[in-house]
């Protein structure tokens, strides 16, 4: 569903719209395994999350990008500043957890 409706808004055919989604079940299926082997060890089922559909969408709507005429090159650079944006926060998210900052915060807010 994710696909479906995001991909035409960034300018994309139903080729493009088909490359997303096989990529999508890819990642999943190794996200899953990983997920099964090596995390929790519950055999749990990792998608896609609407959480990102806002700020996707936001992205989608930048001037520069909806600036640009071929519907093809701004499909790419939509993809592009998406999945540059996901790398960041899922950076952000890593150095948070592994430096426990995020566990400090949390058990402040608890006791306060």
């Amino acid at each position: 569903m994710i696909p479906s409706f995001l991909v035409p808004y960034m300018g994309g055919t139903d080729g493009d719209k088909v490359r997303v989604v096989q990529t999508l079940l890819f990642v999943e299926g190794i996200n899953t395994l990983l997920q099964t082997l090596f995390g929790t060890r519950l055999p749990t089922i990792i998608g896609g999350s609407y959480a990102f559909m806002v700020p996707i969408i936001s992205i989608i709507h930048d001037s520069s990008l909806a600036s640009i005429e071929d519907p093809h090159i701004r499909f790419l650079n939509t993809m592009r500043a998406v999945q540059g944006a996901l790398i960041v926060a899922s950076s952000i998210q890593i150095i948070l957890g592994y430096s426990k900052i995020w566990a400090i915060c949390s058990w402040r807010c608890v006791l306060l």
